[in-house]
């Protein structure tokens, strides 16, 4: 059986780092996609399961770059963890400004749409896959 592959948005640092590395105890090759070029490369350093690609989960881009990278690599994705997100301010809701509703609404929604975009249809493709969306 084929090694599984996932991409984890966010997976540099935090939340996203651990599921990264228990992904790869568990025989894993994940795509690690993060902003933190730094943290990123010496994650992928660590561990030969682990490959980091700089890139924002807001840009439709990147997510084909993410999908283009796991069929080049690997010849397949099964897994999209999308962890990736913010919290903004912890003021109350009629106290935020728009525009940092409208950053939180981008980097922990619009990475939902985009991934799917780009990824389900070659999902579809290959017979399986999965989504696990984690919201902040």
């Amino acid at each position: 059986m084929q090694q599984r592959v996932a991409i984890v948005t966010g997976g540099a640092d935090g939340f996203g780092a651990a599921i990264a590395d228990r992904f790869s105890n568990e025989g894993c090759r994940v795509i690690m996609l993060d902003l933190n070029k730094q943290k990123g490369e010496e994650k992928a350093a660590s561990d030969p399961n682990l490959h980091f690609l700089l890139g924002d989960v807001i840009r439709q881009e990147t997510w084909d770059q993410a999908l283009a990278v796991a069929r080049e690599r690997f010849g397949r994705l099964d897994v999209v963890v999308n962890n990736a997100g913010i919290t903004g301010s912890q003021s109350l809701v009629h106290t935020k400004d728009m525009l940092e509703y409208e950053r939180t609404f981008d980097v922990n929604v619009r990475p939902i749409f985009c991934s799917a975009q780009a990824i389900v249809p070659f999902m579809m493709e290959q017979g399986h896959g999965v989504f696990v969306n984690i919201t902040r």
